[in-house]
């Protein structure tokens, strides 16, 4: 009788690989489905100028450096806000005769595509526009906003 030898490198076949890129595709055409479903995201920059009587002073709670902008849709909803302000400049001008603070600084927020945005001051009461979407794509996705004179 003759005996065979067994080939020492020799493996069964493993069942794993077949499930595992199965799983991996299913992951894949998800990620997929959500990333081509959900609505694209703009990046909007621009400068925020506050200007008001009275000298600056960056501990003010009326300075630039505790002022939020907020970007909401048409039904109010809020969908960006800006607390952060990239290099804010404060400047003492006189102005007629009267000591004003002029503060600048830059932001640059993500927002979903809507077809137009409302830019509120909360802290400051006040609310600007609706800038429609077709604008701030004329402008470059840049939008700047003044706000003048104080409450």
């Amino acid at each position: 009788m003759l005996r065979r030898r067994r080939m020492v490198f020799a493996k069964p076949p493993r069942a794993w690989p077949v499930p595992l890129a199965g799983l991996l595709l299913f992951a894949g055409i998800a990620a997929a489905a959500l990333y081509l479903t959900r609505p694209s995201n703009i990046d909007l920059r621009g400068t925020f100028t506050m200007f008001q009587p009275l000298r600056c002073q960056a501990g003010s709670p009326g300075s630039i450096l505790h002022t939020s902008m907020e970007f909401e849709r048409g039904d109010g909803r809020v969908v960006g806000r800006v607390t952060r302000w990239a290099s804010p400049r404060m400047s003492t001008e006189t102005v007629r005769g009267f000591v004003h603070c002029r503060e600048v600084g830059s932001y640059r927020v993500r927002l979903p595509k809507e077809a137009s945005y409302v830019v509120a001051l909360p802290s400051l009461g006040r609310r600007f526009g609706p800038v429609s979407l077709e604008r701030l794509v004329a402008l470059h996705y840049r939008y700047d906003v003044f706000y003048c004179c104080g409450p």
